[in-house]
C-alpha cells in the first residue's frame, strides 16, 4: 500500500485511529510523568590499627574485625530484618526506589553464611540526586560514629582503635534508566506503529468478511 492509501484507510477507520492515538497520548504522558530514581553505593571499610609487625592494615581482615563490622551493622540497622534476597542483588533490583540498605557482605550460599570482608556496603536510592547524596552522607557518618563510640565505651586505647575508610572516596550519584525524552519518543513511535498496523489489519479483516474488494495497488510504469 502507498502512503496515500494508508492515510485513506486511517481516515475511513477514523474512530479506531482516534482510539489508538488517545492510547498513545496516555502512554506518553505516563512515561513523561514517571518519577526519576537516583542511586549510589559505597563501602565503609574497617581497618585494623597499624603496628610495627603489621604496618599495612589492608593486607587482611581478622575475624574480630569482621565481627566488629557486623556489630556496627546491627546497631545502624536498629535490629531491622534483612530482605530474603541474594547478597549480590542491588537495592533497585529489590524494587526499593526510595530507601537504603547497610549490609555486611555475605559470600556464602543458600544454606550457609560466610562473612570474609570487614566492610559495610551502603546502597541508597531516592527521587533526586540531593536526597541520595544527603542520605548516603548521613549513613556513612552514622557508621563511623557507631564504630568510634563502641570502642570508646569499651576503653580501647587510641593506638589500637579500628579505623574506617570510604571506598570510593567520593561516591557518585547515578540516574537509573535512560533519558526521559528518548523514552517518550520511543513510546510515541511504537504506539503510532501499533495503531497503524491495528487499523490496517482490522480494515482488511472487515473487507474479507463483507466481500468488499481491497483497494487496488498503485502500479508505477517504468
Amino acid at each position: 500500500m502507498t502512503v496515500l492509501e494508508v492515510l485513506r484507510t486511517l481516515w475511513h477507520r477514523r474512530v479506531l485511529t482516534l482510539v489508538g492515538l488517545v492510547g498513545v497520548a496516555i502512554a506518553m504522558s505516563l512515561v513523561a510523568a514517571h518519577q526519576d530514581v537516583y542511586w549510589s553505593q559505597a563501602n565503609v571499610v574497617f581497618l585494623e590499627p597499624t603496628t610495627d609487625q603489621h604496618p599495612n592494615s589492608l593486607t587482611s581482615a581478622s575475624a574480630s574485625l569482621v565481627a566488629t563490622a557486623g556489630y556496627v551493622e546491627k546497631i545502624v540497622n536498629a535490629g531491622g530484618q534483612k530482605p530474603a534476597t541474594a547478597a549480590n542483588v542491588t537495592l533497585l533490583g529489590r524494587g526499593v526506589r526510595d530507601g537504603y540498605t547497610v549490609d555486611l557482605p555475605d559470600s556464602g550460599g543458600q544454606w550457609s553464611h560466610n562473612f570474609e570482608q570487614a566492610m559495610l556496603s551502603v546502597q541508597v536510592t531516592g527521587p533526586s540526586e540531593a536526597v541520595v547524596r544527603a542520605r548516603l552522607d548521613r549513613l556513612v557518618a552514622r557508621i563511623r560514629t557507631v564504630a568510634r563510640d563502641i570502642q570508646v565505651t569499651a576503653g580501647v586505647p587510641a593506638d589500637d582503635t579500628i579505623r574506617t575508610d570510604l571506598a570510593p572516596t567520593n561516591p557518585g550519584v547515578n540516574l537509573a534508566g535512560g533519558s526521559r525524552i528518548r523514552a517518550v519518543g520511543a513510546t510515541a513511535l511504537l504506539g503510532l506503529g501499533l495503531t497503524v498496523s491495528a487499523v490496517l489489519g482490522l480494515d482488511r479483516l472487515a473487507a474479507r468478511r463483507s466481500g468488499r474488494p481491497r483497494p487496488p495497488r498503485t502500479v508505477t510504469s517504468s
